[in-house]
Formats: structure tokens, C-alpha cells, sequence
């Protein structure tokens, strides 16, 4: 397992002739490994980190191009945890966008 979350997974462990490798990964309960974490991921309903989570930029790049869903991978500082990239959404953008231009036209007539 490499760039992964497994959190909420209850009486399951990692042991056995199976495992070869776990790193750089948010494990529930923590597993010895470079790069792993222990926090809780901060999840979406639909699995998507959200701004605070603790798995942005934390993974390491495997040549996996693109997410799930195809956006980019590495977005931002580096790889993220789980199947998506954290993406912040456009609309924060947009926002910032339009009060800029509302500030600047009130200054302008009043």
C-alpha cells in the first residue's frame, strides 16, 4: 500500500506473507512504515479530502498521473493521500474574483 487511507476499518489488521510494503499511507491505529500517518483523514461523504485534511501533499509520487476522477497528480505541493487529489473547488476563485471587482466599482462611485 503506498498513498492510501484505511480508516474506519474496525478488528482489521496487516500481518502475514501478503504484505509487502506499507508507506507514505494514513493507517488507522498507525503501522510502522516511512512516510505513514496517523490522523484522521477529514473526509467528504464521497471520500474527497477536504482543506484541513492532514493527507495533502504527504504522499510520495508512484508515477500515477492522474486521480480517479483525472484530475492531476501531484496538484499543489505534492501527492495527496487516498484515490483524489485535493482540488480546491473554483468557486473560492470566483469569489475572491468578484470582490475585488466590487470593491474597486463602490470605490469608484461613491
Amino acid at each position: 500500500l503506498t498513498n492510501c487511507i484505511v480508516w474506519g476499518n474496525a478488528g482489521r489488521t496487516f500481518s502475514g506473507p501478503g504484505i509487502k510494503y506499507i508507506g507514505y499511507s494514513d493507517i488507522e491505529g498507525g503501522f510502522t512504515g516511512e512516510g505513514n500517518i496517523d490522523a484522521n483523514p477529514i473526509l467528504e461523504v464521497n471520500y474527497m479530502l477536504t482543506a484541513p485534511s492532514p493527507c495533502i501533499d504527504t504522499g510520495i509520487f508512484t508515477d500515477v498521473l492522474y486521480d480517479c476522477i483525472g484530475n492531476t497528480r501531484p496538484y499543489g505541493g505534492g501527492v495527496d493521500l487516498g484515490a483524489y487529489e485535493f482540488v480546491p473547488e473554483p468557486c473560492y476563485l470566483l469569489f475572491i474574483i468578484y470582490n475585488l471587482l466590487f470593491i474597486k466599482y463602490w470605490r469608484k462611485f461613491n
